[in-house]
């Protein structure tokens, strides 16, 4: 935790180019706090403005580290040879510095340390710092290297902004806090009435969101998946804290998209795949970012995203980004610039009205041949079908030379987006025969403006999720099927609302006849 200090934090805003004006109204914040009951007297713990100080000030250690670089005393890691040199990894107060071990890279970083201290005017907490060193590290330097630092010597490298720093073959162990973080939060809600339309946003804005984090970076083992999904469908059909309720239906019917007949919540499953092509988006997208250097160097020096194989030895989150290629595939395609970045025959780059591959072998050099921006059409006629030909007419040709773009399909924003990716990936897996009235039927019945709990409820009528005495017995909990008002009548859905003694009263009540 950082006691504001005036003079280090107004050097810093100088040097990184802020306006005066704006360095003279954060300076008179954090100088005018008062220690007696006030209002507005300062900047707070939880204050909005604190993170951003906060980085700035962050920003003096990096610049530390960095002159340590450039005079070859503060070395780093690589990860493999052609990759670059990481020194520090920084994120607001979660910090980490790879150095030498040994005693000259103690005394790099116990001098920086101190510079830092004596340029901030406060004292770092050693009570907070932890060392950890890899297994190729002697004893005897890891002994030296710890009293000369005067900090913890850690085994196990905590957890990372939240996330494990090691995944080992137990991976159900290494993510079981997500589990135990949606189990109290389950806990501390379940005692409260919520209707069904609560339920439905508790499970959406809490439950849900507690491992996209997580899954964003690693792919869950689908045991975990499936717990966590479990968790889920226990509290969406359970009457109170002590009453369990029936489960109507799995999981999997409740995820499924509101217009096809579900609740619309997410498959764990699907939805951590489309969170990873979000990185994978990024890789092929920003190749000049840290991340994207690193991966290059390590795992496809000599090819693209696309061509690089799994490999030996490689890292688990390596593979959850490899497992989730398939996803961006299916669904990148191209806009046209030179042409020499585009397979013609497996790319995607035709408008998307026009298919997506071709069905014909192209028998010419080049992709597009074309004299004054005019496509010789007679030729494309030869070549491609008329629907491909008319297609290729249709794009747009730029007198100035540019490169190939790659965008994704799905969207037309032309960029990657989870929200895009998964609504592909789930409707994928939905059968092409589906019928569209009942399609239309639920989009309706969602788009009703009624409570929410109301709406839940039609759609429980329209697949009978009732306790009616023909459902109870069908799951061998009632003895006959038979209401007990009409002993030949089946106690079905529509019995109970229509047929039934009490329904009838109510509808002749309403001037309504049945």
């Amino acid at each position: 935790m950082i006691e504001w200090n005036g003079g280090f934090l107004e050097g810093m805003m100088k040097q990184m180019g802020f306006a005066t004006e704006w360095i003279s109204l954060v300076i008179y914040c954090i100088t005018s706090v008062s220690y007696t009951v006030s209002f507005n007297g300062g900047l707070c713990q939880g204050d909005p403005l604190s993170p951003y100080l906060f980085l700035i000030c962050t920003e003096g250690f990096s610049a530390l580290l960095n002159s340590a670089v450039q005079m070859s005393n503060l070395r780093g890691v690589k990860v493999c040879r052609g990759c670059p040199t990481v020194t520090h990894l920084f994120f607001a107060n979660d910090s980490i510095v790879f150095g030498d071990t040994n005693e000259i890279g103690g005394r790099v970083l116990l001098d920086i340390l101190r510079r830092y201290e004596s340029a901030l005017g406060q004292k770092i907490n050693l009570d907070k710092l932890q060392i950890f060193f890899s297994s190729n590290v002697s004893d005897n330097s890891c002994n030296q290297l710890v009293q000369m630092l005067g900090v913890r010597h850690s085994l196990c490298m905590e957890r990372y902004l939240g996330l494990p720093t090691m995944v080992g073959r137990r991976k159900k162990d290494a993510f079981q806090y997500i589990c135990d973080r949606m189990r109290i939060k389950v806990q501390s809600w379940r005692a409260r009435l919520l209707s069904q339309g609560g339920k439905e946003v508790f499970i959406r804005a809490v439950l849900q969101a507690i491992p996209t984090y997580s899954m964003s970076c690693f792919l869950l083992p689908k045991t975990l998946c499936t717990k966590l999904e479990s968790i889920m469908s226990r509290f969406w059909w359970q009457k109170s804290s002590t009453r369990k309720g029936m489960h109507w239906c799995n999981w999997v019917s409740l995820s499924l998209l509101k217009t096809y007949g579900g609740m619309g919540f997410k498959d764990i499953g699907k939805f951590n795949i489309v969170l990873l092509a979000k990185q994978g988006w990024r890789l092929v997208t920003n190749l000049d970012s840290l991340l994207g250097r690193i991966y290059k160097a390590k795992y496809y020096p000599h090819t693209s995203f696309w061509n690089a194989t799994l490999g030996n030895n490689s890292s688990y989150a390596w593979k959850s980004i490899y497992a989730a290629r398939k996803v961006l595939e299916d669904g990148i395609g191209w806009r046209v610039g030179s042409g020499s970045q585009i397979s013609v025959l497996q790319a995607r780059w035709l408008p998307r009205w026009a298919g997506e591959k071709f069905k014909q072998l192209l028998q010419t050099v080049g992709l597009i041949k074309c004299q004054n921006l005019l496509i010789n059409q007679q030729r494309l006629g030869n070549l491609f079908t008329p629907m491909e030909a008319h297609a290729i007419c249709c794009i747009l040709l730029s007198i100035y030379t540019f490169e190939d773009k790659m965008v994704w399909c799905a969207d037309n924003s032309d960029i990657y987006t989870v929200h895009s990716g998964y609504r592909c990936l789930v409707e994928s897996n939905i059968n092409d025969t589906t019928n569209t009235d009942y399609t239309r039927i639920y989009k309706k019945i969602w788009e009703l403006n009624l409570l929410p709990k109301i709406k839940i409820a039609i759609w429980r009528f329209t697949y009978e999720y009732i306790p009616t005495d023909a459902n109870l017995y069908n799951r061998r909990i009632s003895s006959s099927p038979i209401c007990p008002n009409y002993g030949e009548a089946l106690e079905n859905f529509l019995h109970t609302l229509l047929m039934c003694g009490p329904a009838k009263n109510v509808w002749r009540s309403l001037g309504v006849a049945t």
